[in-house]
């Protein structure tokens, strides 16, 4: 498991600080991490079925959501709006945290997606627990919460990457079923872009991802999209065009846009600037950085976690926080 968060300075590379994981129960496997305005930390914990809080000085403040080890669904029996360890998980993923501290999970097993509130109210944001499946639903269906969405089921794969933009619209990288959609806080969804597994640039449900394991979104709206087994960085734009931003074929070459190459990209994020992307690129053992030309340089080496494959975030002064192994 991913043992260790460091927090790096983007201009000189350096570490400012190490969180080391031990505060957190045994077994404990943190899937994914995110920052908040302020700095504190949310992991998700893929096997204890929990969200830990995590203060910047490494200060673990035990579970914001969730019941150790407990998996499962609030809503299964019934009641909304639960608080703290009384909510349910099952297998959380994706994670990330809008401008006002709400935190969006992905329930890799659930399906679901999960709203948590910075005191730690939970409720279904979109999906049907244990249902997969590959539906939206646009505002012709008058819809009224997220219920009617469906996702696939992401398996053992460490996926189902979220980002929200400033406006709390939410993005997924619905792995398994090979697209990106958009949820809306009124329960409107769309998928805008990919249909099944390929590679084609194209636009909305004429092109093709493979295993398109994380995304996220600038300020125009544009999505990135760590396409793995494409070996690519995609560029989505609002309008669901899609091109090809870097890389080509499985390797590991830094350049422009196709001369460029990465081996299973999985984690992306971009600096609060929008100047930059940073690429867990997990074949590679490395992290590269990506300007908005697609020109590609290696930026820090990186120790890849013997179970997952970790996570990156960049808060708000455009610090790197690494998830990865402590060797």
């Amino acid at each position: 498991m991913a043992n260790r968060i460091r927090k790096i300075n983007t201009s000189t590379r350096s570490t400012v600080h190490v969180v080391i994981l031990s505060d957190l129960v045994p077994g404990a496997r943190i899937q994914g991490i995110d920052v908040s305005t302020n700095g504190t930390i949310y992991a998700a914990d893929y096997a204890k079925q929990i969200v830990y809080k995590i203060y910047e000085h490494g200060k673990v403040n035990g579970a914001l959501v969730g019941k150790i080890n407990v998996a499962g669904d609030v809503d299964a029996s019934g009641r909304q709006g639960s608080d703290g360890n009384t909510a349910r998980l099952d297998h959380p993923l994706g994670i990330c945290v809008d401008k006002s501290d709400n935190i969006y999970v992905g329930s890799g097993y659930g399906m679901v997606i999960r709203r948590v509130s910075p005191s730690g109210r939970s409720r279904v944001f979109a999906g049907k627990y244990a249902t997969p499946g590959d539906v939206v639903a646009g505002m012709d269906d008058n819809v009224t919460d997220g219920s009617k969405a469906r996702f696939g089921n992401p398996g053992s794969l460490a996926c189902m990457g979220l980002d929200v933009d400033k406006a709390g619209r939410v993005y997924v990288a619905d792995t398994a079923n090979n697209k990106v959609k958009k949820l809306w806080e009124s329960g409107k969804s769309t998928r805008l872009a990919g249909s099944t597994a390929g590679f084609v640039n194209a636009i909305g449900p004429n092109a093709k991802f493979n295993l398109p394991y994380d995304l996220c979104v600038d300020n125009q709206g544009n999505v990135y999209v760590a396409d793995a087994n494409n070996n690519r960085i995609r560029k989505v734009t609002e309008s669901g065009v899609v091109t090809t931003l870097a890389g080509t074929t499985a390797g590991f070459v830094d350049g422009n846009g196709l001369t460029s190459k990465f081996t299973s990209p999985r984690r992306v994020e971009i600096d609060d600037g929008n100047q930059f992307l940073y690429v867990l690129d997990y074949g590679n053992a490395a992290i590269r950085r990506v300007d908005m030309h697609g020109n590609v340089h290696t930026f820090m080496p990186y120790n890849v976690p013997p179970v997952g494959c970790g996570d990156i975030a960049v808060d708000r002064s455009g610090f790197l926080y690494v998830l990865e192994n402590d060797s």
